[in-house]
This record gives C-alpha cells, structure tokens and sequence, in this order.
C-alpha cells in the first residue's frame, strides 16, 4: 500500500490548478464564436461530472491502486501492459501539449527573441526537481498557488469591469453545432483529464475510512465547479469586453483583456499580474503530467525507484514539444479539430472497458459465492 501524503483540501487544490493550465489564456473561436459562447463552458462541466462517476466507480472499491493496477486486476499482466503504455504516451503527449502552449505564447507575446527551447527545457527543468522531490511537496506547491490565482483573477475581472458592454450578449441567438463542439473540446482539453487522478488517489489521506466515494465525489466535484466556473467567466467577461467577433479573432484574448484595463494614470499595463496566474496554472499542468509519466512508468514495470525514470521522461517531453508541431497555427488546428477525439480515448473509452471489465469479475466472483 502507498503511503498516504496528501490531504483532500491539496488534492482538490491540485486538481483546480491542473484543470485550468494553459486552456486559461486561450479561448477557441468555436467556444466564442457567438453570443452564448459562456454556455460552452456549462455543457462541458455537465460532461465532466460524467467522468467523476466514471473515475468513482473505476476505483470503487479500490481506492489505493490507480488505473494501470486496476487494469491488471481485471485482465492481467498485458491487459496492464498496455493500459500503462497507452497512458503513457498520452500523458507524455498531454505535458509536450501545454509546454509548447507555454513556448508558443512566451515566445510571442514576452520576450519574442527567444526560441521556444529555452522556455519548455527551463520549465521541464524546474518540474523534474520538485518530481524528485515527491507528490507531497508537488501538492503544496498547488495548495501554495491556488489562493494567489484565485485572488489574481478575481482583482483583473473586477478591474476590467468599466470596459464590459452587456449589449455585447446580445442577441441571445443558440447555436446549437458551437454548443456541443465547443463543450466536448473543452471536455477533452482540459476538463476531462481529471481521470487522470486516478495516478493521485492512492497518496490521498481520506477524513475517514468510511465513505471514501462519497468524499471523492464531493472533493472531486468542487474542484470541477471552481474550475468551470473560472473558465465560463473567462469567456463571458471577454465576449462583455471584445464582443463575440473581435475576441475570437485573438490569439490570446484573456491577455489582450488585461492589456486594455487602466483605472486612472496608475493602475494599468496589469499584463504582469496575469502573467504570474497563469504560469502557476501551467507549471502546475506540466508538473502533474511529468509526474503522472513517471507514476505510470514505474506502475508498468513495477519499480520501487521511480526516481530513474524522472532524466529520460523530461527528455521525452522536451523532445515531444520541439518536433509535434511546426507552429503555433498548426498546434491550434490539432488540438481545436484531432485533440478531442484521441483523447476521448483515454477520458472515456478505456475507462469504460476497464469499468465493464470490473463489473463482469464482480458478477463471476458473487456467482461462484452462490455456489
């Protein structure tokens, strides 16, 4: 058994910070295409409660072990075998995602000058040190940068209050395509990784030992709430400020909001303050996901010393985030058009297997009861 370092409070922490990473700063057309585009973010929180019960029952009862184990308890060692690889690449796949997000962005809006190597090797850098250092510390750095998000963002929404137009949501015109698109993205990307905590429940230190799936679903669910409730202001406050046609034709429409907020002749050019929120979030999204490798590596070989794997997988996804995409353009065209439907994959597809799987071994172990 796994020893039990992190609290219910630094896990729902470190789930809010996770969930929110890069997806903050950016705002695809087809979620702000219109007037309604905030109805987006609704729909994908309704989706995302879909795979709460989902992970709840995965590990119901089998709290302390994560969905590669899971997976060799119902179908044995290859069945592990290639669940641990399978999520292996995609969690590898989800890190060089949001690191060359972080690049891109940097390297446009910041310091322009620099390539893009510099930043994702630094932040791969500064995430191996704290891997190494463990889940328990990984969980308060969460718990130290939520509040300060928080605070954060709700400073820059209520600043930015005199430049919003209510008209601008008007008309109240649904268009139903945007709607189911734009929630299943921001289901997939980033919502819907939240199954990927299944690696963080066996560190969790439950308040009691009864009930455990009421207090993973109540944890579980708050963290999803304050998340959407964060994304869906994000896109409403931009659609009062730009109207839904002039943001969605930024690149990065939350920055080009904080960049517009002055209140007198000394408070303005807040670009900084926002900067610090999101580079929290986005060190917390490579983290878990650096982390969340490493987990599944050492799950897959059953390994004691994880920390071996720590130099090679920092590698991998500094490697994965040069060579994936050419440009930012073509990033975007991924993750707005292919992102979806291959992470459904693991969000939603093997989960379901692996749950079918633990059912029918339940209904033969209660046969064989009887008999």
């Amino acid at each position: 058994m796994k020893q039990k370092k992190i609290s219910l409070f630094q896990y729902s922490a470190l789930l809010i910070t996770f969930l929110l990473g890069t997806i903050i700063i950016i705002c695809p057309e087809v979620i702000i295409s219109d007037q309604l585009g905030w109805l987006t973010d609704i729909t994908a929180i309704a989706l995302s409660f879909i795979s709460i019960l989902l992970l709840t029952a995965l590990h119901q009862p089998l709290f302390d072990s994560n969905i590669v184990e899971i997976a060799n308890q119902v179908g044995g060692v290859w069945f592990r075998i290639v669940v641990g690889i399978l999520y292996i690449i995609y969690v590898l796949h989800l890190g060089a995602l949001n690191l060359r997000l972080i690049g891109n962005f940097l390297s446009t809006t910041i310091m322009s000058n620099m390539p893009i190597l510099i930043f994702t090797f630094t932040l791969t850098l500064v995430s191996a040190y704290a891997v190494t250092m463990g889940i328990e510390t990984i969980a308060r750095v969460g718990q130290v940068i939520l509040p300060v998000i928080l605070l954060i963002f709700t400073l820059l929404l209520i600043l930015a209050i005199p430049d919003y137009d209510p008209s601008n949501l008007l008309p109240l015109k649904l268009k139903t395509k945007n709607l189911l698109q734009g929630g299943y993205l921001i289901w997939a990307f980033p919502l819907g990784n939240l199954i990927l905590f299944s690696f963080l429940f066996p560190y969790v230190r439950l308040q009691s030992e009864k009930s455990k799936t009421k207090q993973y679903l109540l944890y579980t669910s708050i963290a999803l709430l304050i998340s959407g409730v964060i994304l869906t202001l994000r896109t409403l406050t931009l659609t009062m400020a730009f109207g839904a046609d002039l943001a969605s034709s930024f690149t990065y429409p939350v920055f080009s909001m904080v960049g517009i907020i002055e209140i007198g002749d000394f408070l303005e050019r807040l670009e900084s303050a926002f900067l610090v929120m999101w580079i929290g979030t986005a060190f917390i999204t490579i983290l878990f996901c650096y982390w969340t490798a490493v987990e599944a590596v050492g799950t897959l070989v059953r390994s004691k010393n994880k920390k071996s794997f720590i130099i090679p997988i920092g590698i991998i996804m500094v490697s994965l985030s040069q060579i994936l995409f050419k440009n930012y353009s073509e990033q975007y065209q991924f993750t707005l058009h292919t992102w979806p439907h291959y992470a459904a994959i693991f969000l939603l597809i093997i989960p379901v297997i692996i749950l079918l799987l633990l059912l029918l071994k339940k209904i033969k172990n209660n046969i064989k009861d009887r008999q």
